[in-house]
């Protein structure tokens, strides 16, 4: 009987092993939460680099094709795309233009950038705009990209650049409101990548032109 019980006992767990097991639970358990909100953090960071990259590289293509970036206004697309498809005579309510042109370019007729972006993450219309008629594939909702925060991207081409330091465009901000972004110098005074374009996010303060923007140059 004695040893029966002995060994029931030696089957059991002891109150130190309990602690223990419960401590690594709760260290497991912290790690856990440290990685969630690095995650939150990081995560649209990771989305808007994304974003960004894959616009660099349809604007491009998009070079590549015509010989020239997309441009900052709707009305400029058909002549840019060599008059390839209908005239945009509907221009936007004058927020985010560079950014709604430049997704509209990428769906125009015949250019084959073959743009793909997730409705749900990449793509909003946060001044809820829409053309008179439908002029690519994408209908009359005038949508923007936007990064990680649901902010739409900033877009700028370099013969754009000029006017727009002197009388910036207006972007809407989830967080700031009406905001006007203007094109990124150099500390010397020059444009940032002069012969090309920019695109850029606002980053998680959703201000344009400060240091937490992220940029797709």
């Amino acid at each position: 009987m004695r040893m029966l019980a002995s060994r029931r006992r030696q089957a059991g767990f002891s109150f130190i092993e309990i602690l223990v097991v419960m401590g690594i639970i709760a260290v497991l358990a912290g790690l856990g939460v440290v990685v969630v909100q690095i995650w939150i953090k990081r995560g649209p960071q990771v989305q808007t680099d994304d974003v960004l990259r894959r616009v660099k590289a349809l604007s491009d293509a998009w070079k590549g094709k015509h010989g020239m970036y997309p441009p900052v206004l709707l009305k400029d697309i058909h002549l840019a795309a060599g008059s390839v498809g209908t005239p945009i005579k509907h221009t936007s309510n004058g927020e985010n233009e560079g950014i709604e042109a430049l997704y509209q370019a990428l769906y125009w007729p015949s250019v084959g950038t073959d743009a793909e972006f997730n409705e749900e993450r990449d793509l909003a219309n946060s001044d809820d705009d829409r053309l008179a008629a439908a002029a690519t594939s994408r209908g009359v909702e005038l949508r923007e990209i936007v990064d990680g925060w649901g902010n739409p991207l900033i877009y700028f081409v370099n013969t754009a650049y000029v006017q727009a330091d002197r009388d910036p465009p207006t972007y809407i901000s989830r967080t700031q409101g009406a905001v006007q972004p203007k094109p990124w110098k150099e500390e010397a005074g020059g444009f940032v990548n002069p012969n090309g374009f920019q695109v850029f996010s606002m980053g998680e303060d959703g201000m344009p032109n400060t240091e937490d923007d992220r940029k797709g140059w």
